[in-house]
């Protein structure tokens, strides 16, 4: 049981750095919370989701944040299963729907 690892050990796990080879731990950069809920299993369009969310630093912009983030989420994106998808929400969601009615009213 010892040995088991715990939830705790999630701050312990290295995120690596995208300007060169330095890691650090996770609680270094993030805070991680974590609370108890019933049991359900989410859902959104039928289809069961995982959600993840963030906020920017003050002084940073979500689409500054997608920006430098897009390569690497398309690149996860690619490698998911068959199956599986991903999603990007919020105000990129919001942002990319806006941009359609903009061009097509063009």
């Amino acid at each position: 049981m010892e040995e088991r690892a715990q939830l705790a050990d999630v701050q312990d796990l290295y995120v690596y750095s995208a300007q060169g080879p330095q890691k650090a731990p996770l609680r270094q950069v993030s805070s991680v919370d974590h609370e108890m809920q019933t049991e359900t299993i989410r859902r959104r369009n039928q289809f069961r989701t995982i959600t993840v969310g963030c906020m920017p630093e003050a002084g940073h912009l979500p689409s500054e944040v997608m920006n430098a983030i897009r390569p690497q989420l398309t690149a996860f994106a690619n490698q998911l299963p068959p199956g599986y998808q991903m999603q990007i929400g919020g105000s990129e969601r919001s942002r990319s729907r806006d941009s359609r009615i903009w061009s097509s009213s063009c």
